[in-house]
């Protein structure tokens, strides 16, 4: 069989798998996108979190007291405050909200609000 070129229809079927190709990069490449957004939100979150975290490790046991939203403090992006509940004599539990930015539905929010709870115990020495 010889064969003296490559025909019309070959061409029209390769440039059509290659534009399908080019066309799932591109999704794909958005969808990375919009995922790496979100969970660099979720990092600084996170970091704003942690950063109340160890300021309340850092003060004695008994002076960890609830924080009202109205005298919220502010990281980065993110306004937080807490609700300190003690469990016995030698353990309170925090919950820290945090409100502030985030990707939901690939569409930034800046009014995300949620919860991390940890839990603090009395030095004993």
């Amino acid at each position: 069989m010889n064969r003296e070129g490559v025909g019309m229809m070959e061409v029209i079927i390769g440039m059509l798998i290659l534009t399908v190709g080019i066309l799932a990069m591109a999704a794909a490449t958005t969808f990375v996108q919009v995922q790496l957004w979100s969970a660099d939100m979720r990092t600084e979150r996170q970091v704003a979190r942690q950063q109340i975290v160890e300021e309340l490790q850092t003060l004695h046991f008994d002076s960890i007291q609830t924080v009202a939203e109205a005298d919220a403090v502010t990281r980065g992006e993110y306004i937080l405050w807490w609700d300190a509940t003690s469990l016995d004599w030698a353990l309170k539990e925090v919950d820290i909200i945090a409100r502030g930015p985030a990707v939901r539905n690939g569409e930034r929010e800046n009014t995300f609000q949620d919860t991390m709870t940890f839990r603090i115990a009395r030095l004993i020495q």
